[in-house]
């Protein structure tokens, strides 16, 4: 993958989503882009995995924290490729769980939840298992990146075959206590 690529805005504010915190350097870039602090906190309260944030608190580290990160595997899609990193310590919280690894308890208390018009099964727990794998995917036809997140590589929610198998058998954690996240 080349480390020699820039983020542009448009991933940069969809991948807040995965921050729990971010360090001034990003806070005066969103700044100076005319974002305002309950956008940005917005962007921050989507429910998904997060990363740790004493171990990455801005974007703009994902080219240092691959460059400390082994590469596992990349699996290559239509549009995009996906290239799963394992960090040394953890990174994150994997907010994707195979129903397998549910306990009686957990798997009586999954819902269904509606995203992109597709039902997916959902679980409130009070924590997120913790992972060091980060993945990252790339567009195809121009290396851009799309999105980075850290955890389990899961297909994009869809109609696709992939997609629905894969969503038979997992379930996307969200928290009780889903509480601010305060970039500022």
């Amino acid at each position: 993958m080349d480390t020699t690529q820039k983020l542009d805005l448009s991933t940069l504010i969809h991948v807040l989503r995965h921050f729990q915190f971010i360090d001034n350097i990003c806070k005066t870039f969103f700044k100076e882009n005319e974002f305002s602090k309950s956008e940005i906190n917005s962007a921050m309260m989507i429910p998904g995995s997060k990363f740790l944030p004493n171990v990455f608190s801005s974007p703009f580290q994902i080219f240092e924290i691959i460059s400390k990160s082994k590469l596992i595997t990349i699996i290559n899609q239509d549009l995009t490729n996906a290239y799963i990193y394992e960090f040394p310590d953890f990174i994150g919280e994997d907010n994707v769980v195979n129903i397998s690894e549910l306990t009686t308890i957990q798997f009586n208390s999954i819902y269904l939840k509606s995203r992109d018009n597709i039902f997916i099964k959902t679980l409130e727990t009070d924590d997120f298992p913790k992972s060091k794998q980060l993945v990252v995917i790339l567009e195809n036809n121009n290396n851009k990146i799309r999105t980075f997140f850290p955890g389990k590589y899961a297909p994009s929610i869809n109609k696709s075959i992939e997609s629905l198998e894969f969503w038979k058998q997992h379930v996307i954690l969200t928290k009780k206590n889903h509480g601010i996240y305060n970039s500022f």
